[in-house]
Formats: C-alpha cells, sequence, structure tokens
C-alpha cells in the first residue's frame, strides 16, 4: 500500500524548504526588531520548530493583529497555518503578503499550498503555475516539485484499467467468484467496465455498493477492463455551509457502529477524541487527522484491531484508515474505509510496476447536508479533495484475515486472484 511521504510529494517539500529559508539571517536583521511584533515572531518561528503547529498558529495571528503590513509576517503566518490545517486562513494571509510585496517567489508557493488545501482548485492552479514559472532557481526546488506534483493532483483523468484474474487463487461462495466494481455517479468520477472469460456474471447489490459476481469459463482467467473518468472535486464550500448543525440520516447512521476490530466506544478510543471532538463536525476531522500525524507513522504491518495501531503507533495504508473509521465514529461522526486503485507516483515504482496502478485504503466520513466526503487519512489537504490518481472501487468494514469465505471482503479475493496491480494506461 502506499506510503503518503512518498506518495503525495507535495507541501511537505516545499514548506520544510520554507523553514529554510525564512530562518536563515538574509530575512531577520531587517524584519525582527526588538519589539512585541520581533518577540513574537520567534516564539512563532520556536512553536513551528518543535512541531507546535496549533500554537504556533495562534501566535500568528496576535502577530499579524500587531504588525498587518509586515509581508514576512504575513507569510510565515500562512506557512505555519498550513502546518496546522488553518488552509483558508493561509490563504489570505499569503495573498496579503503578496499584494505587499509580489516580488518574493516563494510567497506564491504558500498560497499555492494553502488553496489545495482549502480546496480552491482554481487558485491553486493559478499559484502553482506562477511557482512554475518563477522556477527552482527561484522559487526553490522543492517548491516547484511541490506545485507540480499538486497540478497532477487536480488534472483531469481518464483511465482504461485491466485486471487479469486468476480464480484459482480466489475464494467462492456457492461457486462464484465475487469482486468489486470501480464505483460510478460520483461528483469526481464515473466508470463502465465490461469482463470476458466468464462464463455466468451477474451484478449483485451489496451495502451501496455494486459487485461482480462470475463463474470463470473452463477454469480460465477472467479479465476486467474498467474505463473510469476522473476530474478534481472539492466539498469544501459545502462542508463549511453544513458542518454543524444538519441532522444524521438512518442510512448513515450505520456507520457509527461497531464492527470486527472496530468498537467505537472503546476506552482507548474514547480516550484520546475526548479532547478533538468540537460543536463543527468538519473541525472534528481536522483535529483527529493533526493527532493521526502526530501520533502514527506509516510501517507495512497487519493488525487485529484499532486499539493495537493505537498502542504500536504505527500501520499502512489499511490501519490509517480503519483508525480514522473508528476515531471518527468514536466522536460520533459516521465514517467507512474505502478500497480502489491508486497511481504509484514514487520515482523508482517501488509500489507498483511501471504502468500499473496499485491497491490502496482511504477513508469516507458523513456530514449531513453533504453527504459522502473523502479523505486520504494521510495527508490532510486531501479533506473533500481527493487526487485524481485514486479510482473508487467500493466502501467496505475491517475484517480480520481469516481465510473462510465470510471473512473475505471483495477487494480481498480481487488482490489474490492477481488484481492488487493492475495494468493501466491513459488518454
Amino acid at each position: 500500500m502506499v506510503k503518503e511521504k512518498l506518495f503525495f510529494r507535495i507541501a511537505a517539500i516545499g514548506l520544510l524548504l520554507l523553514l529554510l529559508i525564512l530562518s536563515s539571517a538574509l530575512f531577520r536583521p531587517a524584519y525582527c526588531p526588538a519589539s512585541d511584533a520581533g518577540q513574537l515572531y520567534e516564539k512563532m518561528v520556536s512553536l513551528e520548530k518543535e512541531g507546535r503547529y496549533d500554537e504556533s498558529a495562534g501566535t500568528a495571528a496576535e502577530l499579524i493583529a500587531l504588525a498587518p503590513q509586515n509581508d514576512l509576517y504575513l507569510a510565515y503566518a500562512s506557512h505555519v497555518e498550513n502546518l496546522a490545517g488553518y488552509y483558508d486562513r493561509g490563504l489570505e494571509h499569503a495573498l496579503a503578503a503578496i499584494r505587499i510585496n509580489s516580488a518574493v517567489p516563494w510567497y506564491y508557493a504558500s498560497a499555492a499550498f494553502n488553496a489545495y488545501g482549502a480546496g480552491e482548485i482554481e487558485t491553486a492552479r493559478l499559484y502553482c503555475r506562477k511557482v512554475l514559472q518563477y522556477g527552482a532557481a527561484q522559487a526553490g526546488e522543492g517548491n516547484v516539485n511541490s506545485a507540480g506534483a499538486i497540478l497532477e493532483n487536480m488534472k483531469e483523468r481518464h483511465y482504461t484499467i485491466t485486471w487479469n484474474l486468476d480464480p484459482s487463487k480466489g475464494v467462492a461462495a456457492d461457486g462464484w467468484y465475487y469482486i468489486p466494481t470501480p464505483t460510478s455517479g460520483l461528483p469526481c468520477q464515473d466508470s463502465s467496465f465490461n469482463v470476458k472469460g466468464a462464463s455466468e456474471k451477474k451484478l449483485v447489490a451489496s451495502e451501496g455498493n455494486t459487485l461482480l459476481y462470475f463463474r470463470p469459463a473452463g477454469g480460465g482467467s477472467v479479465t476486467m477492463t474498467a474505463s473510469a473518468a476522473v476530474k478534481p472535486y472539492s466539498f469544501k464550500k459545502r462542508l463549511a455551509e453544513h458542518s454543524r448543525s444538519e441532522e444524521i440520516p438512518d442510512e448513515a447512521r450505520i456507520y457509527l457502529g461497531s464492527s470486527e476490530g472496530i468498537n467505537p466506544q472503546s476506552p482507548a478510543l474514547s480516550g484520546i477524541v475526548g479532547s478533538l471532538k468540537s460543536p463543527d463536525r468538519l473541525k472534528t476531522v481536522m483535529n483527529i487527522l493533526k493527532w493521526m500525524k502526530s501520533n502514527i507513522s506509516y510501517k507495512i504491518e497487519d493488525f487485529r484491531n484499532v486499539e493495537e495501531i493505537i498502542d504500536r503507533g504505527y500501520g499502512e495504508c489499511g490501519c490509517w484508515s480503519a483508525l480514522f473509521t473508528a476515531l471518527c465514529r468514536s466522536a460520533g461522526i459516521p465514517a467507512r474505509i474505502i478500497w480502489g486503485v491508486v497511481l504509484d507516483r514514487t520515482p523508482d515504482h517501488s509500489f507498483a510496476p511501471e504502468g500499473h496502478m496499485k491497491g490502496h485504503a482511504w477513508a469516507e466520513f458523513y456530514i449531513g447536508g453533504v453527504g459522502w466526503v473523502p479523505v486520504e487519512p494521510q495527508h490532510m489537504p486531501t479533506v473533500g479533495l481527493l487526487p485524481t490518481s485514486y479510482v473508487r472501487m467500493y466502501h467496505c468494514e475491517m475484517k480480520s484475515r481469516h481465510w473462510t469465505a465470510e471473512n473475505f471482503r471483495a477487494s480481498d479475493n480481487m488482490v489474490i486472484m492477481g488484481g492488487d496491480t493492475p495494468g493501466y494506461s491513459e488518454k
């Protein structure tokens, strides 16, 4: 599954470069006099270096109130607000810095990164292109790479994906093999597919998913070919309008309950979310993502329940999606695990051979008045704006790895039949 720091290659690289630039003696003597504003600036920088991003962003608000026309203060405030997940405020301060001093290339990078996190697609594109125009020599190589990656995340894509499956390795239920099919009818994704090598096939609606059941012809391989059109779509405006008071319908309330490995009422989960809950459900989600970023690292290892992930502090994509789902449910927000396939954007194709996609898990949470909102739990800016390198297949509950038909998810069946790394092409 896909490791966040290798997969996204976006704001983290550029933001680190901003820190190195801003910490240098080139800027400080001119803008940091021995004054209240200078002291607040130093405090903001210190808190950021310690990883205390929320406190640093709070200090930034004090600093801007004291010195609202200082472009460096505004830009650095934008930087720490991005790290803290306050993207709208970060974008506002980056644009204010540009209005005061339009000659500093990394100000445009900060505007781009915050616009992406805020779900402002066209604004993010505008400032990413501006960074690319400046080039690495002026804007910094990390910023240029990050801006290019963001543009790739928001590129409309048309995939042809091919799964070559070996049913002899799979699990059948009453003689029928079953796999997920690409999701269609979403604001960000439409799809169609065909199947070869099956003597019989049928589509089965199951808990809001569409699964393909088939019998192989003569015991041979089965090929599913899908066409998927994926476009960038931002839920951010709708989330801002409905994140507090909307009711949760019955069909979403079922995703507040327990499942194998997830008990929303467990002391481990309730002890964490107690300090993360807010009347604003979107803020609760952001707080959960911040907690995970600070407390969970990436490492490929399976797990039995989410408490195990909390205890050891690491896991692969399935761990991240399961723990995010569990924490949301414990906080009273319906959530579910999503499985699909994604592009391998690592330079050395460490997750999938070149020309192939990779099976991956992410998540969705429910907000009344908005619906199901996608998120990659390993990366906060994706709340409500999933990269177009993701192709959604279906939602599922956590399952143990017992080798029985009852405990097999459709994605598990697809994986063991050889469908974890399908071939693909793009128009």
